[in-house]
């Protein structure tokens, strides 16, 4: 047990992060995405004083708590958080190797939660993956984040998750399912996507589109898994995405290809969201 262990809850100024940053001594490497997650968290207004904060030894050295305090730095906003001091040297060992909460377990807390869809990996995993592939691969997403988009885009959401996710036979994976949320919110239409889904996992064809692209895409896939061969997330994504496009429009494209610039650009949709908007 520390000696002299003390904590106070402080509002740190940004001049006092860049002080307390000073101090630090043999810490773990500064991760840049964790800087970034933590920028948009306090520019976002997320930021929450909660018992895990910063922390320094006996020497006034700081262990704990480097990223919360260089996202500080980087925003210019003031952040209120638990400051403890007169922690052992070895306490450094037990920092941050509990069981971290999953999204899903937060999303489980919130208002979220009481929606059966959000118990469901594969529908955060959709939100998720929209983030990713549809606004910036390296985005470290939050909670908040899934939050965010989950409740704008409610709707879209709901409709993949009983057209795509709830499927039983050939079942897409979370990445498609991210690229028929982006169908949904550039405004295909939620029976267009039923009957994609419907083609792909049970090849029942429908007169009014090109069910080649929907057959050739599930096949892709099945072949894929019968021959143990991964395929690249961004790929698959941007397959679906046309493969949902040319399906949806009825041409005459029979190829399975990948366009240059996505079919169904969400980037400013979600940036909007993202910043609460």
């Amino acid at each position: 047990m520390a000696v002299n262990m003390i904590t106070t809850v402080e509002m740190v100024m940004p001049d006092k992060a860049k002080e307390y940053l000073a101090t630090m001594g043999k810490n773990r490497p500064l991760s840049s995405r964790d800087v970034d997650k933590w920028c948009r968290i306090i520019r976002n207004g997320d930021f929450k004083t909660t018992h895990q904060g910063i922390a320094f030894n006996a020497r006034g050295e700081l262990i704990d708590g480097q990223h919360r305090l260089t996202a500080c730095v980087l925003t210019n906003i003031p952040i209120t958080v638990c400051v403890t001091r007169g922690l052992e040297d070895d306490t450094m060992t037990a920092i941050d190797i509990g069981k971290t909460r999953s999204i899903r377990d937060v999303i489980s807390l919130t208002n979220m939660g009481d929606n059966v869809m959000w118990k469901n990996n594969s529908a955060i995993g959709m939100v998720r993956g929209i983030i990713v592939y549809g606004f910036n691969q390296n985005y470290r997403v939050t909670p908040s984040d899934i939050e965010r988009v989950g409740t704008a885009y409610a709707k879209e959401c709901e409709i993949v998750y009983r057209a795509a996710i709830t499927k039983k036979r050939n079942k897409p994976t979370k990445v498609m399912y991210s690229a028929a949320l982006a169908a949904l919110m550039c405004g295909e239409q939620e029976s267009d996507i039923h009957e994609f889904f419907d083609a792909f996992c049970y090849y029942e064809a429908s007169g009014n589109h090109n069910n080649q692209m929907a057959f050739s895409l599930s096949k892709f896939v099945q072949d894929s898994l019968v021959k143990h061969t991964k395929i690249k997330s961004t790929h698959l994504y941007n397959l679906t995405q046309n493969a949902i496009w040319h399906f949806c429009h009825n041409t005459k494209s029979s190829r399975l290809t990948e366009t240059k610039e996505p079919r169904y650009d969400v980037k400013q949709m979600l940036e909007k969201v993202l910043k609460g908007e």
